[in-house]
């Protein structure tokens, strides 16, 4: 019986890491499409989803009005976000300004 050389570790670790990149960007495209469901079209203009990090989801708005109207809804986009998504539990949604072109 022939013996294989076992692979090298960075290898392994490479493929994981690319993996979990992958699953990442999986996760992050979801909330981005749950995001438009949960904020409905109008609001979808003025903002974009930024980054999904330890429970809290970032996201641009371009005008300090919008972040006054979706503050005022955060618990109910927050809940409306949460339903839809099963593996990715957020916790927190912070709002900052942004120029979105």
């Amino acid at each position: 019986m022939e013996k294989k050389n076992p692979e090298p570790i960075k290898k392994i670790i490479d493929v994981l890491l690319e993996n979990l990149k992958d699953q990442k960007i999986l996760k992050e495209d979801i909330v981005r499409k749950v995001w438009e469901k949960a904020v409905g079209v109008k609001a979808l203009k003025h903002t974009k989803v930024a980054s999904l990090k330890s429970g809290r989801l970032v996201v641009e708005v371009d005008e300090s009005a919008w972040i006054y109207q979706l503050t005022l809804k955060k618990s109910e986009i927050l809940k409306k976000i949460n339903k839809h998504l099963k593996d990715v539990d957020i916790k927190e949604i912070q709002f900052r300004i942004s120029n979105l072109s």
